[in-house]
């Protein structure tokens, strides 16, 4: 199920022995465990369902899908979260929701409402899914982008091309490590400082055996390299000593050095000469690490450092750009949820006359996103 849409997501129907509850035609399913998330679908089919939500059966007072509408609203949501309990997961239950006033106007123009929202909504959706494919899209593009600069790495290949260049360093802090210096990595952000993420750092006596990262270091998480997990540091540091620190020797741009091992090729070859126990996709017991021994023996050819820097130079103008056109659609989504919530607060509290002919909203976002 959605968030605030509405609509059930595409998934794929999956059998199950858990038992479920039942729910007719016309009855309203509202996602109890973090209702923030507003999930609530108006039920269009009989049918079960299993997990945490709250089975509503509007009385004839009600149309199903005004009420639907009602409670998609933020100043119900709002309303619902301030009701719930608990911290981490919070969650809503009916003793909360059922005191909570509606608007409740009558029968004939709640129906109105809905089939005036049921249009709009359409619209404004049907744009929203083409801006999702447009960051979809930009997304394949920069993988492609990316790929193709290092598509010619692995023709005449040989083992030497990183084993040469790249040497793993493993020294221990000791009793200068501190708290402040520590250094994590991820798959999308490389590496980040802790004391930048959080303010709960681990103790000083626990840093002892975190490895030493110098400014230019490429540190790898062993556990998620199969999935991208290595960065270029910025600063002097300590890291983990389950990661790997990797100094490029001088023919090797750290900043090429990471895009190669990121890139598609790279991360295939990766996935083949992971150790452990499972696999790449696999969820069980412990997820599958590479020795740093098998990544630089994975055979490359690597172009002088002069074009290693054209490459990097290449390769962040044409992410630059991409990204600016992600961002561009990202607003655009933004802008159309806002309208889309601000639209169905106005008609089901009346603030807006559904039956006088006025410009489609989904008309007016265009219009208002063709002059940004």
């Amino acid at each position: 199920m959605e968030s605030w849409t509405g609509r059930l997501t595409d998934s794929p129907v999956v059998e199950t022995e858990t038992i479920g509850n039942a729910f007719c035609d016309g009855q309203i399913l509202f996602g109890k465990l973090r209702p923030y998330l507003a999930k609530v679908w108006v039920s269009d089919r009989p049918g079960a369902y299993v997990g945490d939500f709250v089975l509503l059966d509007p009385d004839a007072g009600f149309d199903a899908h005004f009420l639907g509408y009602v409670m998609r609203t933020p100043e119900f949501i709002r309303r619902v979260s301030a009701e719930s309990y608990g911290s981490k997961m919070p969650r809503a239950e009916w003793d909360q929701l059922r005191y909570l006033e509606v608007p409740a106007p009558p029968l004939d123009e709640q129906r109105r409402i809905a089939d005036y929202l049921d249009h709009e909504t359409a619209e404004i959706d049907a744009l929203v899914d083409e801006m999702k494919l447009v960051l979809t899209l930009l997304a394949e593009r920069t993988r492609s982008d990316v790929d193709s600069k290092f598509a010619t790495c692995f023709e005449h290949a040989t083992i030497a091309g990183l084993r040469n260049q790249l040497m793993e360093v493993d020294e221990r802090a000791g009793d200068r490590a501190r708290a402040d210096d520590l250094l994590s990595v991820s798959i999308h952000r490389g590496v980040t400082r802790w004391v930048d993420e959080t303010d709960d750092l681990p103790r000083a006596e626990d840093l002892s055996r975190y490895k030493t990262v110098r400014a230019g270091d490429l540190v790898l998480n062993r556990m998620r390299a199969f999935q991208g997990a290595i960065g270029v540091s910025k600063w002097d540091g300590i890291a983990s000593p389950d990661y790997a620190v990797l100094r490029p020797g001088s023919g090797l741009d750290p900043l090429y050095a990471v895009r190669l091992i990121k890139s598609t090729r790279f991360l295939q070859e990766i996935s083949k000469n992971l150790r452990g126990i499972g696999s790449d996709d696999s969820g069980v017991v412990r997820t599958p690490r590479v020795s740093v021994r098998d990544l630089i023996r994975i055979p490359v050819r690597l172009p002088s450092l002069v074009e290693q820097k054209e490459i990097v130079s290449e390769l962040d103008e044409m992410e630059t750009f991409n990204l600016e056109r992600q961002r561009d659609a990202q607003r655009a989504i933004d802008l159309a949820m806002e309208r889309r919530a601000a639209l169905i607060s106005a008609a089901v509290t009346g603030q807006i006359d559904v039956t006088e002919k006025r410009t489609p909203v989904a008309e007016e976002l265009e219009s208002t996103l063709a002059e940004a």
